[in-house]
């Protein structure tokens, strides 16, 4: 402590260790990793933890192109305070810091600072596993599938209609209404989805006059045509 008449001034001088992004990416990797079981469980955790109970999350879809670098993740990471289960690339996390030192999570944008890092166990095995696979469709129960358009489009019929008028969840009932081909749908209490199709609308035709002859106007036409012929 220095001081004068009027002022006191403090000097703190505190050691730092600066160490290379390999380094602490190593560092994070051997003891700041979420483990396999744990990692799981926070699977389970996001798929239950929805705001609406009317609300059911069958699926999501997870990218593993990172956010920051749009390259393909090597080690996922999330902060300890992110309630996502989506991850970023540590290695290019920690060189995005090194530069701009915003320490932010590029995903949901919370406050990660180096100590609150995580790498992920669960998606760095799916990762290491399958090099050729750069998104998954991941379950509430923790199952997964390379996602594809056609994988999607299934599990988004998993529980529509067919137009026989059942799901694989519940009844129901199709009405529509030739005139306006207005569609409506009556669902049991177990659907909770359902594709309908509705048909185009029936174009209004003008009505179509057809006249009827008695026979004594049939009779009477007869004759002419015959004086006619004469």
């Amino acid at each position: 402590m220095i001081s004068n008449a009027t002022h006191e001034f403090f000097f703190l001088i505190r050691p730092v260790d600066q160490i290379s992004v390999d380094e602490a990416m190593s560092r994070v990797i051997e003891k700041q990793k979420l483990t396999f079981e744990k990692a799981k469980t926070e699977v389970f955790r996001h798929f239950n933890s929805t705001d609406s109970a009317e609300i059911i999350e069958m699926y999501r879809r997870v990218s593993f192109i990172d956010p920051l670098g749009r390259t393909r993740i090597i080690y996922p990471a999330r902060g300890l305070n992110c309630s996502h289960i989506e991850c970023f690339d540590l290695n290019n996390y920690l060189l995005h810091n090194e530069r701009v030192k915003t320490w932010t999570c590029p995903i949901c944008h919370k406050e990660v600072k180096y100590d609150s890092l995580i790498l992920d166990e669960y998606f760095y095995s799916i990762i290491k596993d399958n090099q050729a696979v750069n998104e998954i469709q991941i379950f509430k129960d923790g199952t997964w599938v390379v996602f594809t358009e056609d994988k999607e489009n299934q599990a988004r019929s998993t529980s529509s209609t067919n137009l026989e008028g059942t799901t694989e969840q519940g009844e129901v009932e199709i009405f529509i209404d030739l005139t306006t081909g207005q569609t409506d749908v009556a669902l049991s209490n177990n659907s909770t989805e359902v594709t309908v199709t509705t048909p185009p609308s029936i174009s209004k035709q003008e009505p179509v006059v057809i006249e009827i002859l008695d026979d004594s106007d049939s009779d009477s036409e007869t004759n002419d045509n015959e004086n006619d012929g004469t």
